[in-house]
């Protein structure tokens, strides 16, 4: 019959206060390091929406310069035209 190792209460107490002095630490650490990356996420996509809005905004003021410059302008044609096309045309 094999025998089971007693473990003593003395080492188990060790080993608690080993583990309580040590891996909470890590764990504390290790949960700022993945914070700190969420920011820097986060900022660069902040960072990115910035720049999309920046576009949106001349692109907005585009057609409405066009619009306002000439009211018969076709609106799908006034879109083409800031976007890169032709010159639109009045209907």
């Amino acid at each position: 019959m094999a025998t089971v190792p007693v473990v003593s209460l003395d080492l188990m107490g060790k080993v608690r206060d080993q583990i309580n002095a040590h891996l909470y630490p890590v764990l504390a650490t290790v949960a700022t390091v993945f914070l700190g990356i969420g920011m820097i996420s986060t900022l660069k996509a902040n960072h990115k929406l910035g720049v999309i809005a920046e576009q949106a905004a001349l692109f907005n003021s585009c057609v409405a310069v066009h619009l306002e410059e000439n009211s018969n302008y076709v609106p799908d044609e006034v879109v083409s035209h800031c976007n890169g096309g032709p010159e639109p045309t009045a209907r």
